[in-house]
């Protein structure tokens, strides 16, 4: 009975501990599926790869993923990109478009920084750099519910969101801009304001489209600071955003012009209200992109109810305003985002992280049916992670 009892113990004040638990016994399943190579997170495309010059041992994929590119600005981050063929890129990985691979620098110089620089270490330490954040952001989250008077055991809400697992699966920077985005709010609220600014960089380091998630934040300090005449700590606000206008800067000078950029990559992912929904279901149906779909929509139609209940006793914070964008951005994407499960999961990720965030600090449970919904949804997500490349 004691025994029982310190285990429930546990798992509610040290979710930290089981999210290690849980996370480590995932990743070992995906290894044994694979032989144990962890290449299989990286998933090279064929057409991408230059043999030749690859590193390590790898499986080829007819479509690839992110994590090549991250894999390659891992092994070398200060390496410059050679031509190959029509494209550029180096340790034989061609990369698409340059300005916009190696802007999301955060993710593989942290996987170079734990693998010492080591080359053979690099495929484990992508793989590791993403247990941590996991566990951060459960940290983090634990934090935060707390802060607003909420059970601990509202930490274990980044671990129903699908997204995540699939940015773990195939060495992703979803889960780290995640953790930097929870460390950012966290921040504000501990009141901490150099930290804010220091996270949000990092973020937008991590995943420029990012900004989206982080603009209402600052509209919400600038506007706070301009009533208070504050105009130094308004003016300080900039500094995330020049930082990342520099760094723009610096790929476009680096690499030839022709080369495709970050704006047109941006918008390209951009359609009609619901249209790239519609189209994209369709595209391929499955019980679990289905489910998932739904799901997606249980949390949305779930905050936006709130939202509108409490309306009237709103304060105007992050999170509230960032609501109605996060809405905006989760109607407008694009038919190949949701044509593709593992796209729309991972890209809603920080969209379902933030509304979760808002029902949190609104002080809402979360409704039993969602609840239930989230944890048949989440272990759909982790099978597929398990046993798809």
């Amino acid at each position: 009975m004691r025994m029982i009892q310190k285990l429930r113990s546990v798992m509610f004040n040290a979710p930290e501990w089981v999210t290690v638990g849980v996370v480590l016994a995932i990743v070992l399943a995906r290894l044994a599926v694979g032989s144990f190579d962890p290449g299989r997170f990286i998933l090279a495309e064929r057409s991408r790869v230059v043999l030749d010059e690859w590193v390590h041992p790898v499986t080829l994929y007819d479509q690839g993923y992110d994590g090549q590119f991250f894999y390659r600005y891992a092994l070398a981050p200060f390496s410059a990109d050679k031509p190959y063929g029509k494209k550029v890129g180096d340790m034989g990985v061609k990369v698409d478009i340059p300005t916009y691979r190696r802007g999301r620098v955060v993710y593989p110089l942290a996987a170079w920084v734990l693998a010492l620089g080591q080359p053979w270490a690099i495929p484990w330490t992508l793989i590791l750099v993403n247990i941590l954040a996991m566990v951060w952001l459960v940290h983090l989250t634990r934090k935060i519910a707390i802060h607003f008077n909420q059970p601990a055991w509202l930490a274990w809400l980044p671990l129903v969101i699908g997204g995540l697992w699939m940015s773990l699966a195939r060495d992703l920077s979803d889960l780290p801009a995640c953790a930097l985005l929870a460390w950012a709010w966290w921040s504000l609220l501990d009141d901490r304001r150099w930290m804010f600014l220091l996270a949000a960089t990092l973020l937008l380091y991590c995943r420029e489209a990012s900004a989206f998630h982080l603009f209402p934040a600052f509209v919400v300090l600038a506007i706070r600071e301009i009533r208070l005449r504050h105009w130094l700590a308004t003016l300080w606000l900039g500094i995330p955003w020049l930082m990342l206008a520099g760094w723009t800067l610096f790929l476009r000078h680096l690499y030839p012009v022709g080369q495709p950029t970050l704006s047109s990559r941006l918008a390209a992912h951009f359609d009609w209200p619901f249209r790239g929904m519609v189209q994209g279901l369709v595209q391929d149906v499955f019980a679990a992109k289905i489910l998932a779909l739904v799901w997606v929509l249980g949390v949305v139609a779930t905050g936006l109810w709130v939202f509108l209940v409490r309306r009237r006793h709103l304060r105007w914070t992050w999170m509230t305003v960032a609501l109605p964008v996060n809405i905006i951005l989760w109607m407008a994407y694009d038919v190949p985002i949701y044509g593709d499960m593992w796209s729309f999961l991972r890209v809603l990720a920080p969209v379902i992280l933030m509304t979760f965030y808002f029902i949190i600090e609104q002080g809402v449970r979360i409704p039993r049916w969602l609840a239930g919904l989230s944890a048949v949804t989440a272990a759909s997500v982790v099978w597929l992670t398990i046993w798809q490349a």
